[in-house]
């Protein structure tokens, strides 16, 4: 039993504690992650998901799979319908249909081609790409 406010300890890292006298935490939820100390759980960022209950920052959310993007800031899992635009390749990490960061995205290089279900993919040998 405590004795005055420092016997208070903070909430568990990958988990909350949304009210004052709380003494069983809410472990985080998928697609969000909780430091210590948390009130309520934040959501993992833009270009990047979690499947997983409980992680503890943001750099535990996954990056949005290559061919994908992630727009929505929480996402517990990649949708499987937000894939790149045809025209462009998604590295890793986009939250656009088309990104031209170079870091998550770009415009399909030359000597390819990048279609919105498959991705980057190379002219064949025998023929060439010059767009």
């Amino acid at each position: 039993m405590g004795m005055d406010v420092e016997d208070c300890g903070l909430c568990p890292a990958g988990y909350y504690c949304p009210s004052a006298g709380t003494t069983t935490p809410t472990i985080c939820p998928t697609g969000k992650f909780c430091p210590e100390g948390a009130r309520r759980y934040s959501d993992c960022p833009l270009g990047t998901y979690n499947t997983l209950t409980g992680i503890k920052e943001s750099r535990e959310c996954t990056l949005c799979d290559a061919g994908y993007y992630c727009p929505i800031l929480g996402q517990s899992i990649v949708d499987p319908t937000m894939t790149c635009d045809a025209g462009f390749v998604c590295y890793g990490g986009a939250f656009r249909p088309e990104p031209t960061d170079t870091t998550t995205g770009d415009i399909c290089p030359a000597g390819a081609y990048c279609e919105a279900d498959t991705g980057l993919n190379y002219c064949p040998a025998g023929q060439i790409g010059i767009f």
